[in-house]
């Protein structure tokens, strides 16, 4: 009897201190250390070459002809007819601040910086100057008027919008 528990002990003690047989985690239960990397196997065959298609024309595009016994044909396209312009649509009105006119009150001096007087659809006239790097956009109402670049012309805006100088 002593025998049969001595061997069921034994039996116990190399199941429970033995190694692992699926070599994946130790008796701690953790995963060991990766093992070194296999060697690479041999390079296969190469393949062998493919074949090439034929291409052939046909009376309206091409028949391509594999060596598989495969082909197809690809059909020449047609061209389209062409259509009718469209009608021009009636030009649009002009906004309220449309420019209609340039005014260059004493005329241009070519080369020279020249205010001017920009003349609206509605009859405003809007000036633009500069004084060094500020900039102005101003209305001109009835009046008279001194340009601020090196002409200094003076000019007269009437009740009708009309610049005279």
């Amino acid at each position: 009897m002593i025998r049969i528990i001595y061997g069921i002990v034994l039996v116990l003690l190399m199941i429970s201190c033995g190694k692992p047989t699926n070599g994946i985690n130790g008796a701690d239960g953790k995963q060991g250390p990766a093992g070194p990397a296999g060697r690479d196997g041999q390079d296969g065959k190469d393949g062998h070459d493919g074949e090439a298609c034929t291409v052939i024309a046909v009376s309206n595009g091409a028949r391509i002809q594999c060596p598989d016994g495969s082909e197809t044909v690809v059909l020449n396209g047609t061209n389209g007819t062409n259509g009718t312009n469209g009608t021009n649509g009636t030009n649009g009105t002009p906004s309220a601040y449309t420019v209609t006119e340039i005014i260059d009150p004493c005329g241009d001096d070519p080369g020279k910086f020249d205010e001017v007087i920009l003349k609206t659809s509605n009859n405003t006239l809007l000036a633009h100057y500069a004084q060094g790097s500020k900039q102005f956009l101003v209305v001109l109402s009835p009046g008279f008027y001194e340009t601020t670049d090196w002409q200094k012309c003076r000019f007269e805006v009437t009740s009708d919008g009309d610049v005279i100088w």
